[in-house]
């Protein structure tokens, strides 16, 4: 019976392997980096900065298109207004058109519902609105506190938020006088006393 090697014991190596060389691995068969290995920390740092960069890069682009959405929005809101602005002023006076008072409304709607407001000052105080408005006109002289909106050029046109998109021009006048009130309830024709007694008491100046 053959003798089986003990537990423990390492077997013979073939008889082929006796006398063999160990291998050798040489510079050439081993690709080496021409520069240091970086660091674990390193390589966080470098994602890091890489998507950090890329983060901006998507947040400076979501900007100029939010910029460019809000620059087309408030400029539909403003020529709205001022075509709304002018079609009342169609509508003022004379009877007009069902149709044409249909598109007013239709016009004054939409503004409402894009959360835009009209701004249109007339007869209010100077001094109420005198921040939001540029005057096109004044009277040369009397007292500015006296002064109030007498027409409109152009309305202003707010937002919700409290952004002005565009300020109100106006023209200045004065608060009319009691004698012009009543003249002006009268018609019409009763306006036209109180400007000629004004030229009469300016020619009874003038001849004094």
């Amino acid at each position: 019976m053959a003798a089986t090697p003990e537990r423990g014991t390492r077997a013979a190596a073939p008889a082929a392997d006796l006398g063999r060389e160990p291998p050798t691995i040489t510079e050439t068969e081993r690709a080496v980096s021409a520069r240091p290995i970086d660091p674990p920390f390193a390589l966080v740092y470098d994602a890091t900065r890489r998507a950090a960069r890329e983060r901006e890069a998507g947040r400076e682009e979501l900007r100029k298109r939010l910029e460019a959405g809000h620059e087309r929005y408030t400029g539909l809101a403003a020529d709205t207004a001022v075509a709304l602005h002018e079609l009342r002023g169609c509508l003022a006076g004379e009877p007009a058109p069902a149709v044409l008072a249909s598109i007013a409304r239709r016009f004054a709607t939409a503004l409402d519902r894009a959360g835009v407001r009209f701004d249109d000052p007339v007869g209010e105080a100077y001094a109420a609105v005198g921040r939001r408005v540029d005057v096109a006109h004044a009277p040369d002289s009397g007292d500015e506190a006296a002064m109030i909106v007498a027409r409109t050029l152009r309305p202003g046109v707010l937002l919700d938020d409290g952004e002005v998109i565009r300020r109100a021009q106006v023209v200045l006048g004065f608060v009319p006088t009691p004698a012009q009130r009543e003249a002006a309830t009268d018609g019409p024709g009763a306006a036209e006393p109180p400007d000629s007694s004004n030229d009469a008491n300016h020619e009874g100046g003038s001849t004094g």
